[in-house]
């Protein structure tokens, strides 16, 4: 039961992804004098990626509960890690609390409900392996964004 409703989420979010990432290619490809930006080929990597995680949880592959799990975490530790931006130049960008707020609960609460032993038994996902994803995804996510911070 648990896992139909993980499909269909993911089915939501990739469909939802898929519209705003070729929304953002058609900006690009008519913009005259703009550059390829990062965060459009992160954008374009996770239209390859989600799918492969799809077809992992699918198939009741730990691999699908350890990707989907670490996408998330590093989504909402480097959401949490902008934050500073977005409210220093809020006004800049026209944008609420509540817009910046919403993406980082939902994936709060998707987290906590990967975390949660009934999804994680499924995958065969040990407390062990869930520490692991946990602390590597969260090193590598501060080290990604300390990195990011000083290239831009």
């Amino acid at each position: 039961k648990y896992v139909n409703i993980l499909l269909f989420a993911i089915t939501l979010q990739y469909a939802w992804s898929l519209f705003d990432t070729l929304r953002g290619l058609i900006t690009f490809l008519r913009c005259s004098d703009c550059s390829l930006d990062i965060m459009l080929i992160a954008e374009l990597l996770t239209l390859l990626y989600v799918p492969l995680i799809f077809i992992l949880l699918f198939k009741r592959r730990r691999w699908g509960w350890i990707l989907l799990f670490a996408d998330n975490l590093f989504s909402i530790i480097s959401m949490v890690g902008q934050s500073y931006i977005f409210f220093k130049y809020q006004s800049a960008h026209h944008s609420t609390t509540t817009s910046f707020l919403l993406p980082i609960m939902i994936k709060g609460a998707f987290v906590s409900f990967l975390w949660g032993d009934s999804i994680a038994n499924y995958f065969e996902i040990d407390k062990e392996t869930k520490k692991k994803t946990a602390i590597i995804t969260t090193g590598l996510t501060i080290l990604s964004n300390i990195i990011m911070f000083l290239i831009f």
